[in-house]
């Protein structure tokens, strides 16, 4: 990390080691740039038909959804310099009409690193909006050197390659897909940037997941069915 003392001379300080001396951070809102952010890879992937747009009005018909009753972020991504993670969840699935993957970004405001509960009753995933009722949900940390438009291309990447092995079963992609983001993220992202902090594989609808832990035991959540009901 690129720093400067008192004289205004550049030093070096190692990012995984905190310096022995007061360091003063000038930042911005990491909590506003990660809603933005979303916002505008959102809006990318409605643009190249990766993503449906959620009803901003009441559904007509019962509406099934998978809510997130309790979340537990036991360990982060965390550096010395950092206050405290800032996450979001990246759901991704099969499109329920046509071939291809259904991906969606969604922000986690609350979110603390730390033995703490949270109990958001927050809707991750409309159903209808996946085919074979399942999907995955990845959870990342927002990085202070993000550039949102590598998130969108990296998913864009990561969608095309998911679903390009001819002849797989359209099932056989749900997994594939969240394991193609993955490997679509630069490598940078390893160091400063938006990290991975953990992988639910194939969730389904329907079920209740209680204390579920992550692939990578980083987080655990309870996901309930939920049906929003029609006016």
């Amino acid at each position: 990390m690129e720093a400067y003392d008192g004289a205004g001379r550049m030093v070096r300080l190692d990012p995984k080691q905190a310096p022995e001396v007061p360091v003063l951070m000038i930042g911005h809102n990491r909590r506003e740039a990660v809603r933005a952010g979303l916002e505008t890879v959102n809006r990318g992937l409605r643009r190249a038909g990766l993503a449906d747009d959620h009803r901003p009005v009441p559904p007509a018909v019962p509406l099934p959804c998978a809510k997130l009753a309790a979340i537990r972020l036991a360990h982060g991504p965390m550096h010395w310099y950092e206050e405290d993670v800032v996450a979001y969840a990246l759901v991704s699935g099969i499109d329920p009409v046509e071939a291809k993957a259904n991906v969606r970004l969604v922000q986690l405001p609350y979110l603390r690193q730390g033995a703490k509960d949270y109990q958001p009753n927050q809707v991750l995933l409309f159903w209808s909006d996946y085919r074979f009722s399942a999907a995955n949900i990845q959870f990342w940390s927002h990085g202070d050197t993000t550039d949102y438009q590598n998130i969108l291309d990296a998913v864009l990447k990561a969608a095309t390659a998911a679903t390009a092995a001819a002849g797989a079963p359209l099932f056989a992609w749900i997994p594939a897909l969240a394991d193609a983001i993955l490997h679509a993220m630069p490598t940078s992202w390893w160091s400063d940037p938006d990290t991975l902090v953990d992988t639910f594989y194939t969730l389904e609808k329907g079920r209740t997941y209680q204390d579920l832990d992550g692939a990578g035991g980083n987080i655990r959540i309870t996901l309930v069915p939920w049906v929003l009901q029609p006016q």
